[in-house]
């Protein structure tokens, strides 16, 4: 008869170190949505008159933050890409944490939308747009007949 034992990983512990080292070193992502993919945090509400949408965007510049209106799509683009780093005295990179790169947000607005209709205002990492609303036009619903 055969006696089965467990097999231990002989570096398991050695492992278990080295993932709680990095995890003490490790900065929260503020971009970082849960599949990885790189967002701008978004609170929108809906007044009577208008759209309020608040978009959590810190450590950027008022100029590296662009908004476009194309097709009723209101575009947010963020873009950093300043090369700052951190080096030793040999030129080799201690650490790079910081992003770099584009980011951007979508949303599609009222038909008729135009830019006359978006105010814009960038404070303390937060871009806050007021969007108004426009008027819904009545459409003649029309009937189609089952056979």
């Amino acid at each position: 008869m055969y006696k089965l034992t467990n097999y231990e990983n002989p570096f398991s512990d050695f492992d278990r170190l080295v993932k709680r080292y990095d995890n003490l070193f490790r900065a929260p992502d503020l971009f970082k949505f849960d599949d990885g993919f790189k967002m701008m945090k978004t609170d929108i509400k809906e007044t009577d008159t208008a759209y309020d949408i608040t978009l959590a965007i810190p450590g950027f510049k008022k100029e590296d933050i662009k908004i476009s209106l194309n097709d009723n799509v209101l575009t947010v683009t963020a873009e950093r890409n300043d090369e700052k780093k951190e080096q030793d005295k040999d030129g080799k990179v201690i650490m790079n944490e910081i992003y770099r790169g584009t980011m951007s947000r979508s949303f599609q607005m009222d038909d008729g939308t135009t830019p006359e209709d978006i105010t814009a205002k960038y404070e303390d990492g937060m871009l806050k747009l007021e969007v108004a609303k426009k008027p819904h036009k009545e459409e003649d619903v029309k009937m189609i007949s089952i056979n």
